[in-house]
């Protein structure tokens, strides 16, 4: 395991920037490869987000067989791109490795590493309404869950009886597939709050993300998860 203890700051300020991939405007603004952090959908449909500055504030260290190691990070680019079905923000930024590292059977490229998680404003209360439609949803599968467990305790009725309790049976159990499965993609969509972390100008962050590289395969670029 290579665990890098690395503390960033994110700032639009762009005048000690360098980046091997940028270009310049005629105006000699910085132009880190937003289409790399958009993604090939944000690409179609034009989204060209500001992207920031990430300036790593120290520099990270780990233990190995040699003593303690020390990782050289350049400092990257970050950007947001909005999914309209869900209100989410895909957040990405990027950092490079110049010399990369190794511990043991563990190796971290030397390259450009993207980071990606997601976010969400609070101010748009987008994760308390899915709350609430949560919450809706549990109600409705105890109330079910309730006449299902009344409809087994009671006795078989004959005839048509019988017939009415299995449809309305088969019907009830059905429903309550299709509410799981709502809570399964509501909590996928919009993670309950132990999944999230706070972060500046209200804005909530999911704790988990994924690591990645860029590969290119049969000329479309792809991300590899490391």
């Amino acid at each position: 395991k290579l665990g890098l203890p690395l503390t960033l700051e994110f700032s639009s300020d762009d005048t000690t920037s360098t980046y091997h991939d940028d270009t310049k405007t005629s105006h000699g603004e910085i132009v880190a490869d937003r289409e790399s952090l958009l993604g090939e959908e944000g690409q179609h449909a034009g989204l060209m987000l500001p992207s920031f500055l990430v300036k790593p504030l120290n520099e990270p260290s780990f233990i190995s067989s040699n003593g303690q190691e020390f990782v050289k990070v350049a400092p990257g680019r970050c950007s947001c791109q909005l999914s309209p079905d869900t209100e989410q923000y895909s957040f990405r930024f990027f950092l490079d490795f110049p010399d990369g590292a190794v511990k043991n059977d563990v190796s971290l490229p030397a390259e450009r590493i993207y980071f990606m998680t997601a976010c969400w404003n609070e101010d748009d209360n987008v994760i308390g309404r899915a709350k609430q439609w949560k919450e809706d949803i549990v109600c409705s599968l105890q109330r079910i869950n309730t006449e299902l467990e009344e409809m087994e305790r009671r006795p078989n009725p004959l005839g048509m009886e019988l017939f009415r309790k299995f449809r309305r049976y088969a019907t009830l159990t059905e429903r309550r597939r299709n509410l799981a499965l709502q809570i399964d993609v509501l909590e996928e969509a919009f993670p309950p709050g132990h999944r999230l972390v706070a972060g500046p100008n209200n804005v909530v962050m999911l704790k988990e993300g994924v690591i990645a590289v860029k590969r290119d395969r049969g000329g479309k670029e792809e991300y590899h998860w490391v």
